[in-house]
């Protein structure tokens, strides 16, 4: 214990001078969504967060797949909830964002995105109310507007086993899970992933359009944790993002500034 508060003594200046930067990159994170998903099943186990561990259930998605990947490769990572300014931020990723209707984040999402900022949206993102209901007249609220995306099947799968592989533009495959939106995309559209299996083969699973200044992402799909790590670098690395430090994953590097 003495050398421990020793060795805050000799940092004192460094910690009571600093704070630390805020991250580019911010991951939406719902109570609203994980409600959602609690009051309607949308595929079964299908568990949002690891708020409920102590009930014996597996890991959440939000975490082990959109979290950790990039936390452990030092690329910082701020969750917020919907209702949070966006401004700052260079990233922000929304996956089972059930409703954008929270705390009116499609119209700031819009502004954001057009000012330059890339999003990286699904899956089942945007395909409910405020209230809980489908939309009449689209899968999404805006997602297909916004992309000039067509979404031809929904296609509930199951949270253990793959359905369908997914080729990614890096050359891997990998197995989808839990949810599969069948896209027909623009023609100006970045394919990123396809379908590799005969009955959707070659068919869009994930990609990314021009919006304004900004790019949006979508994904068809909940990736591996690896798949998305992989496909993230490069999303990125076009905002000028990188690893704070190259450092094992048992290390959380945390910038600080004045």
């Amino acid at each position: 214990m003495a050398s421990v508060g020793k060795g805050y003594a000799q940092a004192s200046t460094f910690l009571t001078g600093t704070r630390p930067n805020k991250p580019r990159v911010a991951l939406h994170f719902s109570c609203d969504a994980a409600l959602a998903f609690e009051a309607q099943p949308l595929a079964d186990r299908f568990q949002y967060e690891d708020i409920y561990m102590q009930r014996g259930q597996r890991k959440g998605e939000l975490p082990e797949i959109y979290f950790r990947p990039l936390a452990e490769a030092q690329y910082p990572v701020d969750v917020i909830d919907p209702s949070r300014p966006l401004e700052g931020y260079s990233v922000v990723i929304s996956p089972f964002l059930i409703s954008l209707e929270e705390s009116a984040v499609r119209e700031r999402l819009k502004t954001w995105i057009q000012e330059g900022g890339t999003w990286v949206v699904g899956p089942m993102s945007d395909i409910r109310t405020i209230d809980g209901a489908k939309y009449r007249e689209a899968p999404f609220s805006v997602i297909e507007e916004w992309t000039r995306a067509y979404c031809r099947w929904q296609i509930i799968g199951n949270v253990d086993e793959p359905i369908f592989d997914v080729n990614w533009k890096d050359g891997t495959r990998s197995g989808g899970r839990i949810w599969y939106d069948v896209f027909e995309a623009p023609e100006d559209a970045e394919v990123l992933g396809t379908y590799a299996n005969d009955r959707l083969k070659s068919r869009t699973a994930a990609f990314s359009v021009p919006f304004g200044k900004g790019r949006i992402v979508v994904l068809g799909t909940v990736p591996t944790a690896e798949a998305f790590f992989s496909l993230m670098q490069p999303i990125l690395a076009g905002q000028g993002i990188g690893p704070v430090v190259l450092a094992t994953q048992n290390v959380l590097a945390v910038p600080r500034g004045a």
